[in-house]
């Protein structure tokens, strides 16, 4: 195991998740990002973020960015949900992998738990392949050394379900929040992990109903969900394997609460 200490870290794709990482990161290490709107770049370099330009989804050459990174994620949205042309997702990949150059060193993608089909069971890593997924194959193929993580819903902070429209209320959620998708990334750079694939969703499922009464009438008390193990469960999605490899425990195990912190 290595101390996480003066860490050169690129965050591609800086969004709303990548912009925390940095925010927790920035204080202890160099962090370098990328986006591709000119607003974002000025507002990341007023931050000491060391921003670069970069849309893989246009024609572009560079040399390569992170030859002197340690610890790279990529946080941009791949997915055949969000770019229904496969040849154009081909196309981004590529074009990412020639930015990253041939890096060696630890690298992580932020994928979706969305891999998973709308099914009533439970679901571990092994229900879908990564060779089941094209953006995550396409990547494994650049970087076999690339640790995948499979990220539920992003519930935190001001991401409340209660502010989106909700269908199937007695549906149980698959959320995280964001400080444990930190802390995960942070313990398997310390943990000098590689080829890893793990989902990453908080342990507690309650039903949206639950969780949108929890943030916007907390006296309601609501029924427990039953045995999520018994037929009519839903769909879940396991972490059952990041917390037995890991040995991690989820700071915020449960999205009823999550709104609170």
């Amino acid at each position: 195991m290595v101390t996480m200490k003066n860490l050169k870290i690129g965050i591609i794709g800086c969004g709303w998740l990548g912009r925390k990482m940095a925010d927790q990161w920035k204080a202890e290490h160099q962090i370098y990002t990328t986006t591709t709107t000119e607003d974002k770049f000025e507002r990341l370099n007023s931050d000491g973020l060391n921003p670069t330009l970069a849309d893989f989804g246009a024609d572009f050459q560079r040399a390569p960015w992170a030859a002197r990174l340690d610890v790279v994620i990529i946080t941009v949205p791949l997915s055949t949900r969000r770019d229904k042309d496969p040849d154009l997702l081909r196309k981004k990949v590529e074009n990412l992998s020639k930015f990253m150059g041939p890096f060696k060193n630890q690298l992580f993608f932020t994928s979706t738990t969305s891999v998973y089909p709308n099914e009533e069971k439970k679901f571990d890593e092994e229900a879908v392949g990564i060779d089941q997924n094209l953006p995550e194959c396409l990547l494994n193929n650049h970087f076999p050394q690339i640790n995948i993580l499979r990220l539920g819903g992003l519930m935190s902070d001001d991401r409340q379900l209660s502010k989106y429209k909700v269908s199937n209320l007695d549906d149980p959620v698959n959320h995280v929040h964001a400080e444990d998708i930190v802390s995960v990334v942070e313990k398997m750079i310390k943990n000098r992990s590689t080829g890893k694939l793990y989902n990453l969703v908080a342990p507690k499922h309650p039903t949206k109903r639950q969780v949108i009464a929890m943030q916007t009438n907390p006296e309601l008390i609501l029924p427990e969900r039953p045995d999520h193990q018994k037929e009519g469960g839903g769909r879940l999605i396991s972490s059952e394997k990041l917390i037995r490899e890991l040995d991690y425990e989820f700071v915020h195990p449960d999205p009823m609460y999550f709104h609170l912190h």
